[in-house]
């Protein structure tokens, strides 16, 4: 639902193609506790080249893995409120760790907005809430663990021409912090929204959408590819 602005501007745009997906232990999916999940979905679409892609929150985080994983596919990438890994580490307690890992993937706003006519619930969250707990410990098992060292995030810098990183400055749940530092070990700058939040994608779309169209064209005009940038 998250990107639902970007999935209307992009699909409806006759130069792009969109496939989106659940984040790991998210809605009623399957939640691997690998990225392979990620390239086999690209592998069944035939999508093995030319591949813009954008992460939010974990969503960077996986999109991270990805880009390590299969260079050779991606054209371009951006890490929209993400972070290296490391320092996230959920708490103990269950209740805490599922209100976490919603913060993490949903705006606050459409958590508070009310539930669908008919529904037995208050809210969205309530609604998220209730997904199967295979899949809440599968996304908070795949939060804990990552981590992109230094020398990883170099090898992504060296192997994707073209890396966008963005954050808002007032994100309260992944910290600008994490995005400077992404941005230095992969050396690009940061483009800090000033008094925006953590769903930049949700909250801006319009500004979101224009800025990932002129990062996906200077990607393709540049015309760096993997084998250029890897030698």
């Amino acid at each position: 639902m998250g990107w639902e602005a970007q999935v209307k501007y992009f699909g409806n745009h006759p130069d792009y193609q969109v496939c989106v997906f659940d984040n790991r232990g998210v809605g009623w999916s399957d939640a691997p506790l690998d990225y392979i999940d990620v390239v086999e979905l690209l592998e069944h679409l035939g999508w093995t080249e030319n591949i813009h892609v954008i992460g939010v929150s974990m969503g960077g985080m996986i999109a991270q893995e990805l880009a390590l994983a299969k260079p050779q596919y991606i054209k371009s990438l951006c890490l929209t409120s993400s972070s290296a890994g490391g320092s996230l580490m959920p708490p103990r307690d269950p209740k805490k760790r599922i209100k976490i890992t919603l913060k993490l993937i949903y705006p606050q706003e459409l958590l508070e907005t009310p539930a669908p006519e008919g529904s037995p619930h208050k809210t969205y969250e309530d609604i998220f809430t209730e997904q199967p707990m295979k899949g809440v410990i599968g996304h908070i098992s795949a939060l804990s663990r990552h981590h992109v060292s230094a020398s990883k995030l170099e090898q992504i810098k060296n192997t994707i021409s073209h890396i966008l990183v963005v954050t808002g400055t007032n994100d309260n749940l992944t910290k600008p912090e994490n995005s400077f530092y992404l941005a230095k070990h992969l050396g690009v700058d940061v483009e800090c929204w000033e008094g925006s939040g953590h769903a930049l994608c949700s909250e801006q779309p319009k500004r979101y959408n224009e800025m990932l169209e002129r990062h996906f064209r200077n990607a393709c005009e540049m015309g760096n590819d993997y084998e250029e940038v890897s030698k």
